[in-house]
């Protein structure tokens, strides 16, 4: 009705956009590029020409005709940003820097150009330049919009993803308080507390997070054969419909053989890696490429490298790895078959794929652009992209090589690199078979088959160190098990209370057969105090124990701290053998302490009239004291109601000068098997109990700094049967 009224053509062409008519769209604009509409109606056509496969220079040409007619016109320079991201092209950044330097107050430039950023340079550290600067565009894009939510979840995630979870939590709590009914957020904060060892308050958000989608969300979260050996495939298919997540706790909760984090916070992991690869490994659809396979099962790698930034070296692992491979594949006549250089010279580090790609399309994805000055016309064949991933953690370590062969942002395992039947004819005898032996594809099935899945702790977890130790004694129908723990107030986050100063901890201790039953578990908040004018020395330690009565048997025993303030997380797993204390003559294990007295010390430390202050690093300074504590068991009670037995005590002194961590050595015997006896005391007693307390004090000075070995024999003069126990300690040097 008013074919004159030019804003009208332009209204209906976008329009038209809306509802993907692009060539009504583009008869529409083209009746509205004179005047004062001629901006709107060029970047229009701009748009309908990147809905058209191969017309990328029409559109750019359009969006530069949009400028010409309105200089200030941000709308088509932001499209103009868009576009090159869309073909890859690195002048993405630089137009979108244009366009926030056009209108410094239109937020969204900063939001796509920090979305850009992390696109463009997938580094796993903050601390580069260019995450740096997203961060600082995510920042200013929150300072123009604080009443939206886009900026705090790009925010938060961009910490979550960095694992910088205390940042997470301090921007996504606030913003799902202010915007309750987006549940991005749940999932940031999620996997924050599982990190922070908090997996039920974790599951209870994701929990959440499944309330607020559709129904169909949770099925992607929950299908079993992501996980699942190839062998249950059928069986777990099968059973998909009945409890899906009952059936992913089972398979779950096998891993780590179910000790410190057990199914609840690998569950919470899962779902956390499910998350992320919905993010970053699916098109629009929904749909997920090969690398989610991957991630879903096995986590973070331990290096990733891409052919779309500049790549750290690995760490020497990773390079043994690759080297490992390099050597495997390419041994002889390298030469004769056309490898990247990068894959088999040892003298740079190995950050390119060892296996061989088909590097390069023949066929030409992108059209040519011509004189817009955005895209030089390519010379040659595209080059393919690429990414590798190494796990050190997977079988004896392997390197998964993807490719985006067809540049359409599909993913998939790197094919075989035979480009031409010419190609194959120059491969050397044997190189075919151990291609096929190590096509990513091959790799991955036999990783899979071996380790279907692989769950320790939460990506992200800061170490935290402390000490420990364990000792058997007999116990009242089995045999008791102490874990000893030396908390380090100095690695912890000490807070003001008062005029009192404390440490929070969260202690957890499990034993669990060698098939992943567990045995015992024990899980326990503590809070330790002190004066705040007190003044704790380096060396202070903060002791706990763990008592439990078990079985004899081999077991695996896990020990875990963290501190509740700041999450940080430490953990050690061992194995160990739990002994039978039958009905003849015993020994307990022998356990070093740091005091032992007869005035109380807490009901944890007690052992009959005495209480035992464990020494869990079983490192002594010169001038400290050491003391040992152990038990007797079934001694012979002779007619007049007696006991007679001669304890006899040995040390001695290694030469070796470094030990390194007691609790990682392992054959300390060979260390002493030429060392002479430093000393040997012997003592006759007469008791009347059949078990008996054993305790004395050394002095640390007499013998010097080192490593230590101290043994005792019981020997029963009743019945003539003898027992021995050794531990082993080091003295350190003196105080300055």
């Amino acid at each position: 009705k008013q074919p004159k009224n030019r804003n009208a053509w332009v209204d209906l062409g976008y329009a038209y956009l809306e509802t993907n008519d692009i060539g009504a769209a583009e008869k529409a604009f083209s009746k509205a590029t004179r005047g004062k509409t001629a901006a709107r109606a060029f970047n229009g056509l701009g748009l309908v020409y990147t809905r058209q496969e191969g017309r990328a220079s029409k559109a750019f040409y359009y969006f530069q005709r949009a400028l010409g007619a309105d200089r200030k016109f941000i709308d088509a320079q932001l499209n103009i940003a868009r576009l090159h991201a869309k073909l890859r092209n690195p002048d993405a950044l630089k137009a979108f820097k244009k366009a926030i330097k056009m209108d410094p107050d239109y937020a969204p430039s900063y939001l796509e150009l920090a979305i850009c950023y992390s696109r463009w340079y997938k580094g796993w550290d903050l601390d580069t330049d260019e995450q740096k600067r997203r961060l600082e565009l995510l920042k200013d894009y929150v300072q123009l919009q604080p009443e939206g939510p886009e900026g705090y979840y790009q925010l938060a995630r961009s910490y979550a993803e960095h694992f910088r979870y205390t940042s997470a939590i301090e921007i996504a709590e606030p913003a799902i308080r202010k915007f309750p009914t987006d549940a991005r957020f749940l999932p940031i904060l999620a996997q924050a507390h599982n990190a922070r060892g908090e997996p039920e308050r974790a599951l209870d958000l994701w929990e959440g997070y499944f309330r607020m989608n559709p129904k169909e969300q949770r099925m992607f979260y929950e299908y079993v054969p992501l996980v699942a050996p190839p062998r249950k495939h059928r069986e777990y298919k099968e059973l998909q419909s009945q409890d899906s997540k009952a059936l992913l706790v089972e398979l779950l909760g096998r891993r780590d053989l179910g000790l410190i984090w057990g199914e609840k916070s690998h569950l919470a992991e899962h779902y956390r890696r499910v998350w992320y690869s919905r993010l970053h490994f699916s098109d629009k659809s929904g749909q997920l490429d090969r690398r989610d396979r991957v991630y879903i099962r096995y986590g973070e790698p331990d290096y990733r490298s891409t052919s779309t930034r500049s790549n750290p070296p690995p760490s020497e692992q990773v390079a043994a790895i690759k080297a490992r491979n390099a050597f495997d594949l390419y041994r002889q006549n390298e030469e004769r078959f056309l490898v990247h250089p990068a894959e088999v010279k040892f003298d740079r580090s190995l950050v390119e794929p060892i296996y061989p790609l088909d590097r390069f399309n023949s066929v030409l994805m992108q059209d040519q652009f011509g004189r817009d000055g955005s895209f030089q016309e390519p010379a040659g064949d595209i080059k393919v992209p690429w990414e590798s991933w190494v796990y050190t953690r997977i079988g004896e370590g392997v390197e998964l090589v993807f490719t985006d062969q067809m540049l359409s942002d599909r993913w998939d395992f790197a094919p075989p690199p035979f480009p031409s039947v010419e190609a194959t004819i120059r491969v050397p005898p044997g190189l075919i078979s151990r291609l096929s032996d190590y096509k990513p594809s091959a790799v991955f099935a036999k990783a899979v088959s071996a380790t279907p899945e692989y769950y320790t702790a939460p990506p992200g977890v800061e170490t935290l160190n402390f000490h420990y130790g364990v000792a058997t004694f007999q116990g009242r129908e089995n045999t008791k098990v102490e874990v000893y723990y030396g908390i380090l107030p100095f690695e912890m986050v000490v807070e003001d209370a008062g005029h009192m100063k404390r440490v929070l901890a969260g202690r957890t201790a499990v034993l669990a057969t060698k098939d992943g039953d567990e045995v015992f578990r024990s899980h326990e908040n503590l809070e330790f105090a002190w004066p705040a004018s007190a003044q704790l020395n380096p060396g202070t330690f903060l002791p706990d124990v763990v008592s439990m009565e078990v079985p004899p048997g081999d077991y695996q025993l896990a020990v875990q701290l963290r501190d509740r303030t700041s999450g940080k997380h430490g953990s050690f797993v061992q194995e160990m053998k739990v002994p039978l204390y039958g009905n003849s003559l015993e020994i307990s294990d022998i356990e070093l302490s740091w005091q032992i007295t007869e005035t109380p010390k807490g009901e944890k430390f007690q052992k009959g009239d005495i209480w035992v202050i464990p020494m869990p690093s079983r490192s002594y300074e010169m001038e400290q004291d050491v003391y040992v504590y152990c038990e007797i068991y079934n001694l012979t009670i002779d007619e007049y109601g007696q006991t007679r037995y001669r304890v006899s005590y040995s040390i001695r002194k290694s030469r070796q000068k470094r030990a390194g961590v007691l609790r990682m050595i392992s054959g300390l015997e060979r260390l002493f098997r030429r060392e002479k006896p430093k000393v040997e005391v012997s003592t006759e007693n007469v008791g009347i109990s059949e078990n008996e307390q054993l305790f004395l004090e050394l002095e640390t000075q007499r013998w010097g700094q080192g490593l230590m070995q101290i043994g005792i024999e019981v020997t029963d003069l009743n019945s003539g049967n003898v027992a021995y126990k050794d531990a082993f300690y080091l003295v350190g040097p003196e105080k300055p």
